[in-house]
């Protein structure tokens, strides 16, 4: 109700502080909890405002990111510095893998299409790949398109007598020669 009532308080047109609210963000001790992930939900229907210093918006989202916070970026409507948003996407550790970066917001579908993409990635853990085996088969649920897919991020490399399949190929510490991997120290 409080939100609400202070949502209705303002009015289309007014100030875009986009770099005070990321500074303030910063500053909240919710946002330093080292246990889980932390993220920031930068959406915004403007431009930088206050200081007009494009630059100082994105070293304010490259500093929430040295203190291990991402921000996700959705730009909603046409009045949005795209430049900057991207950018911001990218430097927050949230791009999309391709253009434009951010979440673009056009009208009420997108922006809930944006924001239900991002909710299953914020959710989201790790994931296994489809038809992969091994270490191959540990991915990480990224958004593409606006949908949410299990992306690869380990790649076959030579077996090595660990207990992981390194290579790949469903089998554990196989093809280690000159001898067989029977323990962990390869005896």
């Amino acid at each position: 109700a409080a939100i609400q009532s202070k949502m209705n308080g303002e009015s289309p047109w007014s100030n875009t502080p986009i770099r005070a609210a990321l500074d303030t963000a910063n500053g909240y001790a919710g946002l330093k909890d080292a246990t889980r992930p932390n993220y920031v939900l930068l959406i915004t229907d403007g431009q930088e405002t206050c200081d007009s210093d494009t630059a100082a918006c994105i070293q304010s989202v490259k500093n929430l990111r040295a203190n291990n916070i991402k921000t996700f970026v959705v730009g909603f409507g046409s009045g949005v510095d795209a430049a900057v948003l991207n950018q911001a996407a990218i430097e927050g550790g949230t791009a999309k893998p391709q253009s434009p970066y951010y979440y673009k917001a056009d009208n009420q579908a997108d922006l809930q299409a944006a924001l239900d993409a991002i909710a299953a990635i914020v959710a989201a853990g790790p994931c296994t790949v489809p038809g992969k085996f091994g270490l191959c088969a540990v991915g990480e649920k990224e958004c593409i398109n606006l949908q949410v897919v299990c992306t690869q991020k380990v790649f076959p490399s030579a077996e090595v007598c660990d207990g992981k399949d390194n290579d790949c190929d469903g089998t554990v510490d196989d093809g280690i020669a000159p001898r067989n991997c029977t323990t962990t120290c390869g005896s």
